[in-house]
């Protein structure tokens, strides 16, 4: 049977903004924009957003690093969803661009990392039946 992942969400105003409450890590604050919220947290788009980047991320990382034994000095991942403008508002795609700073990855590395990501993230399984997914990169050679 697999790992259960469990949260704890409670409303912190007379709106619509809720905190996490998971024991041993930092609350995480949603909302909505106004006049539904405040703006005072993320939406649940955009945690689904940084859900995906924080995921892939992390694979790719431990890919480069642990599978193919390269340097990865720096790493920043950038994520941007496009929505739809029909209800339900989906995001139709995804683009994530990760600029890594390495002296020995190249271009076909990278690609490597992210075929081998998506095969193990999660997150990305899940959504990339409904949502156009790319994923780039720059590459800072020291």
């Amino acid at each position: 049977m697999g790992y259960n992942i469990e949260i704890a969400m409670s409303s912190a105003d007379d709106k619509v903004k809720m905190v996490s409450d998971m024991p041993g890590r930092a609350p995480v604050v949603s909302d909505y924009y106004p006049p539904v919220g405040t703006n005072e947290g993320y939406t649940g788009l955009e945690l689904l957003l940084l859900s995906l980047t924080s995921c892939v991320s992390v694979a790719v990382l431990y890919i480069l690093r642990n599978n193919m034994k390269k340097t990865v000095t720096a790493c920043k991942a950038s994520a941007k969803g496009t929505q739809r403008d029909e209800n339900p508002k989906i995001l139709e795609t995804i683009s994530i661009e990760f600029q890594i700073q390495s002296p020995d990855i190249s271009e076909s590395d990278f690609a490597t990392a992210v075929r081998a990501a998506e095969k193990i993230c999660p997150v990305w399984n899940m959504l990339k039946s409904g949502t156009k997914i790319e994923v780039g990169c720059k590459l800072v050679s020291q």
